[in-house]
């Protein structure tokens, strides 16, 4: 378990998969319900979900605090 978000970000970096998971509970709501708003459909806005955090994992080594 990570105590911070700072711990949370550097072991998404690191490629650990608990902060990955951990990083994906912690933003999921908030992130579904954008996706929601521009989705027609339920399935699809979990799939925008889906590709958007592959987006947010793959690129997060550009995050600076």
């Amino acid at each position: 378990m990570y105590k911070s978000d700072s711990d949370i970000i550097t072991g998404c970096k690191e490629g650990q998969r608990e902060a990955q998971n951990q990083l994906f509970l912690k933003f999921r709501s908030m992130l579904f319900g954008v996706c929601l708003r521009y989705a027609q459909h339920r399935h699809e806005a979990e799939d925008l979900l889906q590709d958007g955090m592959i987006v947010i994992y793959r690129d997060l080594y550009q995050y600076r605090p």
